[in-house]
């Protein structure tokens, strides 16, 4: 036997060249696959077949006309990266997005894009940012297309359907690996996997060095029931190294008939896995979502045979990470069942639930009472359950009707400091100037629950709302700011919510008077945060200065960064908010400063 070089990349190559030779040698003893069959009886197809020829392309003949000889051209292709979904009118960033920005740092930048990201507004800006149609950015291509690396981040985001939409207008020229894994792993996702075999071949017949392919064709093998072929390229990637994937080889036992092969555990949940354990029947547990994709914990919670709690699970992830849309989560509440008895007692029957099987109880009270009291105190109670496990948003959104059907009235005034900040996160703006204007109305020494009520909400409700903040003179900042001695224990708990406050409210155009600085020059001057790069920070200045929209939102998105708004600066938070309102974007703006308070627990 040769023994392998010692140095890694040749020991890499070797591998590579190993599954090449190794998976074409498989077609010694192939079988006809059941997504490929051939008329041609007793033939062997190989594990990776061929694509036909492409017909070369001819040169169009000159022709003559009056004497004179016309060569007749072929137009020129678009750049297909140019594709998008939305023009400006239906909130896209318009054609010219990438002006002041070259090719080649967007090229760089994009796979950087912090996704998924629970946070609404930032999780809207990056799709649009990716699906809006838009000349392309000056300078030659790289290696991988503007449009897959669009499609790579839209998908990571749990977009689905605009991978959907942007893969059936790609030009079939436009294929790369990237585009490919996009293509199949949505085939995969939507049970699709007759030509989602069909792509694996396809693809490890152009790519043999991808072992994403060689897995998924061991797949498809399994499924026609050539199990010898399945096993076979499942020890190919052992042999060439590939990291041991435990599930991957139990499904394929199960689906070769051995009633013994469980999948005891699994991280990092991708769309094979899926198809996979749709296929093999296996039973997920719900500790086995850790680590899945947006997309695939919404395939998971729309598995009507998947177990309900795995279900309800995945569906409140994908929600939060906006893969599923609320109205959705909304069916798979409604359809856990509860007895009156349960119905009728949900604030202790929700202490001995499971925290999914808990909201999904107020959620039915929710909906289904008549009493605004009992319903209020429902939906109170589902609002701090669900801040609890940071799922205050998808709370909010998939209780609007709820929401909606109880009127701002003084005898509900303890409701509004949890109703207000939940219509804000819902979009429902105007309403929750309502709930503001109510108690705001209402806060007199006789109604103690609208003077508590307008100091919790008075910072929200200004950043938030920009008709009211139309009213601004500054003089109730000095209250509230005075009111934090009774609302917070420390002083340094006052002090950074102050400091964090006032930080926003400045960014979005709020004047704070002076006086109610000066507590805050008490504290340390210095502080420990995760700062952006100083070259983030220029950059972001000088696109919105210029009034870059493309380069103003990619370089506010990046200098967020993967930590959210929770642990974010609060002078990059500033930054962000006056970049964005520079440019035209001050509803984005102000959305994201009232999501900063949230995250922090600030409302």
């Amino acid at each position: 036997m040769t023994a392998l070089p010692s140095d890694p990349i040749c020991v890499r190559r070797t591998a590579l060249r190993f599954i090449a030779a190794l998976a074409v040698a498989l077609a010694a003893f192939a079988s006809t696959p059941a997504w490929a069959q051939s008329s041609e009886v007793g033939k062997p197809v190989p594990l990776i077949q061929q694509p036909a020829a492409k017909e070369p392309v001819r040169e169009q003949p000159a022709k003559t006309e009056g004497g004179k000889t016309v060569q007749v051209e072929r137009l020129g292709t678009v750049d297909p990266s140019a594709i998008g979904l939305i023009e400006e009118n239906e909130g896209g960033f318009g054609l010219d997005m990438w002006r002041g920005i070259n090719r080649g740092l967007v090229e760089t930048l994009l796979p950087r894009l912090p996704l998924p990201t629970d946070s609404p507004t930032l999780r809207s800006l990056a799709r649009r940012l990716l699906v809006s149609t838009a000349r392309v950015p000056e300078g030659p291509p790289g290696p991988v297309s503007l449009l897959s690396l669009r499609i790579e981040r839209l998908f990571a985001a749990g977009e689905a359907e605009d991978v959907q939409q942007l893969l059936k207008v790609a030009p079939p020229q436009a294929a790369d690996r990237i585009l490919l894994r996009s293509r199949v792993d949505s085939l995969l996702l939507a049970g699709d996997t007759g030509n989602a075999c069909g792509e694996f071949q396809n693809a490890a017949a152009a790519d043999a060095r991808e072992s994403y392919w060689l897995k998924g064709l061991g797949f498809c093998k399994a499924l026609a029931g050539d199990h010898a072929q399945a096993a076979f390229a499942a020890q190919l990637m052992r042999d060439a190294g590939d990291k041991e994937d435990a599930a991957y080889a139990a499904m394929l036992k199960a689906l070769a008939g051995d009633r013994n092969a469980k999948v005891e555990a699994m991280v990092g949940l991708t769309a094979l896995h899926f198809a996979m354990m749709q296929a093999s029947k296996q039973k997920l547990a719900a500790d086995a979502l850790g680590g899945a994709a947006p997309a695939v914990l919404a395939a998971i919670a729309l598995s009507v045979g998947a177990d309900l709690d795995v279900r309800l699970v995945a569906a409140e992830r994908a929600v939060a990470l906006g893969a599923l849309k609320p109205a959705a989560l909304a069916e798979i509440y409604k359809s856990v069942i509860f007895t009156p008895e349960e119905l009728a007692d949900a604030p202790n029957v929700a202490k001995k639930l499971t925290p999914s099987r808990a909201a999904a109880l107020l959620f039915q009270v929710g909906s289904i009472q008549e009493v605004p009291l009992a319903r209020a105190e429902a939906l109170a109670l589902a609002f701090k359950l669900a801040r609890k496990r940071d799922l205050f948003a998808v709370a909010a959104t998939v209780n609007i009707p709820a929401m909606k059907a109880i009127a701002p009235v003084p005898e509900l005034a303890w409701f509004a400091a949890q109703i207000a900040p939940a219509l804000y996160l819902a979009g429902e703006v105007d309403r929750g100037r309502q709930w503001f204007a109510m108690v705001q109305k209402n806060t007199n020494a006789a109604s103690p629950d609208s003077a508590a009520a307008i100091l919790k909400l008075l910072p929200s409700a200004f950043v938030r709302d920009a008709k009211l903040a139309e009213k601004w003179d500054g003089a109730p900042l000095a209250l509230w700011a005075g009111a934090l001695k009774e609302l917070q224990a420390s002083a340094s708990d006052q002090q950074r919510e102050a400091l964090v406050v006032f930080t926003l409210f400045e960014a979005v155009g709020l004047a704070v008077p002076a006086a109610a600085w000066e507590p805050l020059f008490a504290a340390p001057f210095a502080h420990t945060a995760l700062v952006p790069a100083a070259h983030l920070i220029a950059r972001l200045r000088a696109a919105a200065a210029a009034k870059d929209v493309g380069a103003t939102v990619l370089l506010a998105l990046l200098t967020l960064g993967s930590d959210g708004l929770e642990l974010a600066d609060p002078v990059a938070l500033g930054e962000i908010v006056r970049a964005l309102r520079a440019v035209g974007l001050e509803q984005d703006a102000r959305a994201i400063a009232f999501e900063a308070m949230v995250a922090r627990n600030l409302i």
